[in-house]
């Protein structure tokens, strides 16, 4: 869980990072939604220390189904802007 939790905040910098870079107009939601994240899983995480029988399924899986609603929805919202401006950027280049 913490080489998890380690791998998504090294995930989520770059990813906000990027959209920062490119003035994604939803940056802000987007990082909010990775801190609400990280939250959970460093929430499950101390549930799981204080008794590993906290590990109930119900709480993985919220967690699973959050992140796939994520790449779903809100990663494939900002691609498409992302790609728009790469595209812009790359004509303008060559100009």
């Amino acid at each position: 869980l913490n080489a998890l939790i380690d791998g998504f905040r090294i995930h989520f910098s770059r990813e906000e990072k990027l959209l920062a870079k490119y003035k994604y107009p939803e940056t802000d939601i987007h990082r909010s939604e990775h801190k609400k994240y990280l939250r959970c899983l460093i929430k499950l995480r101390r549930k799981m220390s204080e008794d590993p029988s906290n590990a109930d399924k119900q709480s993985i899986e919220h967690l699973g189904d959050f992140y796939c609603s994520h790449i779903k929805d809100s990663d494939q919202e900002y691609a498409s802007f992302l790609r728009l401006k790469k595209m812009i950027e790359r004509h303008n280049i060559k100009k």
